[in-house]
C-alpha cells in the first residue's frame, strides 16, 4: 500500500504551511533541541541525532531546508529516565506515547512543547498536539528469525495506524475525497481494513510489535524501532560526536558516513524536488 503523504501530498498543497512558517517551526525545533540536549547531558542520557536531522547536521549545518522536524534516538532503558527528566519541566514540555494517549497510533515517541499546536492532515483527529521532537527507542537485536521479525513488526503497526484511521477519520481528507476518486478510494480501502483491524484495541498491535523485539541478542547489532525495523551496527550508536547544527552543537555518530549511505545511499546530492518530503502540516500556531 502507497504511504499516504504519497497519496496526499499532491492534493493538500493549498492546505499546508507556507516556507515562511516552516522556517518558524524549525527556530522552535532547534529551541527545542537544545532544552533536550541538556536534559540528557544532566540526567546522563546517551542520545544521538539521527535520519533526516543527522544529514541536515552535516550536509547542511543544519536543517534540510525543506525539513520541519527532528528526529532523535536514545536507548529504551533510558527512556523511563527521560519522562522523569521532562516531568520536571512539566510547564514546558511533555512525553507522548501510545501508552500514555490511545489515539496515538505511531511506534515512536514525540518530545512536545506545551502551547504550541501542530495538525497534521493524516492524524487531524489522532494527534492534535504540538510542535515535536520524534523520540525513537534503541534496543539490542534479536539474533533469530529476523527477516520474518521484520514483516511483523511493520505488519502490527501498518494495523495499528489502519485501525485509527478508521476510528478517527480526518475532516480535511475526508473533504478532498468527496472530489477525488483516488483519495477516496484509497481512504475507504484504509477504513475497510482499518474496521477489521479494530477488533483488538490499537494497543494490542503496539504490544505485538514490541515482541518482535524480544528473544536471545545480537552482540553486533541495535534495531531502531519506529515505522520500520531498522537494524544498525552497534558502533553507530555507541561511539558519538558532537557537530554543528545551526548555532548549537549536538551529539550524532562518530561514523556519520557509513551511517548515512547506508539509509540515504548518495547523501550529500540533493533530491529532486518532488522527493523532498515533508509533513502534511495544515495547522500551526506557535507561542
Amino acid at each position: 500500500m502507497r504511504s499516504s503523504s504519497d497519496i496526499y501530498g499532491q492534493y493538500l498543497k493549498e492546505f499546508m504551511i507556507s516556507q515562511e512558517q516552516v522556517e518558524q517551526l524549525q527556530q522552535i525545533g532547534l529551541s527545542m533541541l537544545k532544552d533536550f540536549h541538556k536534559i540528557c547531558v544532566e540526567h546522563n542520557i546517551k542520545y544521538s541525532l539521527v535520519f533526516g536531522t543527522m544529514l541536515g547536521a552535516i550536509r547542511h549545518k543544519g536543517f534540510i531546508p525543506w525539513d520541519d522536524d527532528i528526529d532523535v534516538i536514545i536507548f529504551r532503558k533510558d527512556y523511563e529516565k527521560l519522562k522523569v527528566a521532562v516531568a520536571e519541566m512539566s510547564d514546558k514540555y511533555y512525553i507522548l506515547d501510545n501508552k500514555l494517549d490511545k489515539q496515538y497510533n505511531l511506534p515512536f515517541s514525540k518530545f512536545i512543547k506545551k502551547n504550541t499546536l501542530l495538525v497534521e492532515a493524516a492524524t487531524e483527529k489522532k494527534i492534535n498536539r504540538g510542535c515535536f521532537i520524534d523520540i525513537f527507542l534503541v534496543d539490542n537485536a534479536p539474533k533469530n528469525m529476523i527477516s520474518l521479525r521484520k514483516k511483523l513488526y511493520v505488519m502490527f503497526n501498518r494495523l495499528a495506524s489502519l485501525e485509527c484511521d478508521f476510528k478517527f477519520p480526518s475532516e480535511t481528507i475526508n473533504q478532498i475525497a468527496k472530489n477525488n476518486a483516488e483519495v477516496k478510494k484509497y481512504i475507504r480501502t484504509r477504513r475497510f481494513l482499518g474496521f477489521f483491524a479494530s477488533v483488538f484495541p490499537v494497543r494490542f498491535w503496539h504490544k505485538c510489535s514490541k515482541l518482535m523485539l524480544k528473544g536471545k541478542k545480537n552482540k553486533d547489532k541495535y534495531v531502531i524501532s519506529g515505522d520500520v525495523f531498522r537494524l544498525i551496527d552497534k558502533q553507530y550508536f555507541d561511539d558519538l560526536s558532537l557537530y554543528q547544527f545551526e548555532d548549537g552543537e549536538f551529539y550524532g555518530t562518530t561514523d556519520y558516513d557509513s551511517f548515512l549511505e547506508s539509509i540515504y545511499k548518495n547523501y550529500m546530492q540533493l533530491p529532486p524536488e518532488n522527493k523532498r518530503e515533508r509533513h502534511i502540516i495544515i495547522k500551526l500556531e506557535l507561542d
